[in-house]
């Protein structure tokens, strides 16, 4: 539930979740890492049947990250095989989403304050979605 004191924190966040695909073995030379990406409002915490809160994550997209050695036709297709498949929305404890390095984590300026929560993070999934931060 998002703390009416507090304005809203609408954030981008990302996750290698690598571990999570099954990678055909040709394609694995040039695949660095998969990314899952999500937004989340850091004013909103949930508790789910635990004392420790969390962050309702919201699945914007996964990217492929490849090698800088990967010619673009290959990473064209790596990005149809891998980078499409749906995803999931997840829960993360605060302190991990807390514990993220600067790199991964990217700040949604275009909040406007006419909006409900949920138009706001609609804005945030499109600024995201067309403005791929990570």
């Amino acid at each position: 539930m998002a703390d009416p004191t507090l304005p809203r924190d609408i954030v981008a966040v990302s996750f290698d979740e690598t571990r999570n695909y099954t990678i055909d073995p040709a394609d694995r030379p040039f695949i660095d890492r998969i990314l899952g990406v999500y937004i989340l409002d850091r004013s909103s915490r949930t508790f789910c049947c635990e004392s420790t809160p969390s962050y309702d994550l919201r699945h914007v997209y996964d990217t492929v990250v490849v090698g800088v050695d990967c010619p673009e036709d290959v990473a064209d297709r790596l990005d149809a095989t891998y980078a499409h498949n749906g995803g999931d929305d997840i829960y993360v404890h605060c302190r991990v989403i807390e514990a993220l390095p600067v790199d991964r984590i990217r700040v949604w300026g275009g909040d406007d304050p006419t909006e409900s929560d949920a138009e706001a993070m609609e804005s945030a999934r499109e600024h995201f979605q067309g403005n791929c931060p990570f």
